[in-house]
């Protein structure tokens, strides 16, 4: 659930909204009020592992309400809690939804925006992001692979792997989406576009005033495809002894990140014929991802005459704390294989043009649409619409127009990984040694050792082994 934005006098303001990811948050983003704060490790929070705990997600996506961000969220919680046929269940249900949204056509998803804007809608349902929808795919294939279903497990990751290669349609259908409605816009608004790109260097502006100081260089090409899921995939041919496609998804990984160290090395292990003592490939997940936050710009706009400045809101991104800084696997350092931060901005950036374009375009929109209900009311009631409209006319100038700022918030910010001889355990310590998880392995077998920390509280940890 979002809170409602602070209401802004200044021209440029920031203001922090509260994203509640329900019991999945670590912690919510300095905001008062009276949502639940829920600060504990889910891996380890027993009361987020009952049945009971997950009915009220499963109502809510039997009646299909806010599917994606339901399902992504109790998906996690109940990997966390090593319930992996519920988070499948979960994440089935999300990943079934955003296949359904990312199929209409450009025309559809404008008319349901129309309809939203005549609704008077702050809010639509949580229709997430690509690297999400890849994570989604990921995450089922994780689950898959500790259930030891290694059949749909591949099917997952393959999945997983093809939505990378479609970013380009994916970003090209918002871009038309974001036109399609500047078109309905030039309908009702003379004179719209000449606004709007006025408009898009004040924001642009907004946003290199107040850039988040954490903000990291990315690099869009590359960025678009996450290599933690091209790893998973790499692992997952390795644990079912397929070793020609595991090589050949981490040439892929050499090849794009040829300064990598760690995927060199385990390369050179499969290209040598896996000579020498049975391994353990551990892979530790830092931390939270980027989430977002709402940032208000008041817009002067002339809609038919009337003269306005509503303060539109505007995502922006948050960069989050790590949990573990320079953690060492059984006295070996790990290296970073995915910055999660690079992929969430380089998809963010990327499409930063439309969606600003969006939200100027449907807040001019919702005036005018405001208006002509007021209209028509008015020649129903005597003239009590037309002076509706001058308040809701002023209301814009006032109230700032909310945006949805929910995000997958329980992403991590980092992976590593290493790869060790496996002596039959593991063992994990901060940067000053102080062990803060510690596992046996099966000596006797090749294992996958996923290490998820949220937090500075005890970490979740899966262990897969080769079949």
């Amino acid at each position: 659930m979002i809170s409602k934005t602070s209401l802004l006098k200044k021209k440029i303001a920031l203001s922090l909204v509260c994203t509640s990811t329900l019991a999945t948050s670590v912690f919510l983003i300095g905001c008062g009020g009276s949502q639940p704060q829920h600060s504990k490790d889910l891996g380890v929070n027993a009361k987020y592992c009952d049945n009971s705990y997950f009915d009220d997600f499963k109502k809510k996506i039997e009646n299909d309400d806010d599917t994606i961000f339901n399902g992504i969220n109790a998906g996690t919680t109940a990997r966390f809690c090593k319930k992996y046929e519920l988070s499948n269940e979960f994440l089935n249900a999300a990943k079934n939804k955003y296949e359904e949204l990312s199929s209409r056509s450009v025309a559809s998803i404008v008319a349901d925006k129309m309809k939203q804007l005549v609704g008077g809608q702050s809010f639509s349902n949580y229709e997430g992001s690509l690297y999400e929808a890849i994570m989604i795919d990921t995450m089922i294939g994780q689950n898959y692979l500790d259930l030891g279903n290694d059949e749909e497990a591949r099917v997952s990751f393959n999945q997983a792997s093809l939505l990378q290669d479609k970013a380009r349609d994916v970003f090209k259908k918002q871009i038309e989406t974001s036109k399609g409605l500047l078109e309905k816009a030039k309908e009702r608004i003379p004179g719209i576009e000449s606004q709007v790109n006025g408009a898009l260097e004040q924001v642009n502006q907004a946003y290199d005033d107040n850039q988040d100081p954490n903000a990291i260089e990315y690099q869009a090409n590359k960025d678009f495809v996450n290599p933690y899921t091209t790893y998973m995939l790499a692992m997952n041919r390795f644990l079912t002894n397929d070793y020609n496609r595991a090589r050949d998804y981490l040439k892929e990984l050499v090849r794009t990140y040829p300064k990598s160290k760690e995927f060199k090395k385990q390369l050179q292990y499969f290209e040598t014929g896996m000579r020498g003592s049975k391994k353990i490939f551990v892979v530790y997940e830092d931390g939270r991802g980027a989430t977002k936050e709402s940032m208000g710009v008041a817009i002067p706009f002339s809609i038919n005459g009337v003269a306005t400045q509503p303060t539109i809101g505007f995502p922006v991104l948050k960069y989050n704390q790590s949990s573990y800084e320079n953690v060492s696997v059984n006295d070996q350092k790990l290296e970073m294989v995915s910055n999660f931060d690079s992929v969430i901005s380089a998809e963010f950036n990327n499409n930063k043009h439309s969606i600003i374009v969006t939200n100027i375009v449907s807040s001019a929109l919702k005036s005018v649409l405001t208006g002509q209900a007021a209209e028509k009311a008015s020649s129903l009631g005597g003239g009590l619409g037309g002076t509706l409209f001058g308040k809701a006319s002023s209301a814009l100038g006032a109230d700032e127009v909310a945006i949805n700022t929910r995000s997958w918030d329980t992403l991590p910010k980092k992976a590593y990984a290493v790869m060790m001889d496996n002596n039959g355990l593991v063992e994990l310590k901060d940067a000053n040694g102080k062990i803060i998880a510690k596992e046996e392995v099966d000596s006797g077998k090749n294992a996958l050792v996923i290490v998820r920390s949220l937090n500075q509280n005890q970490p979740a940890i899966t262990i897969t082994t080769q079949r």
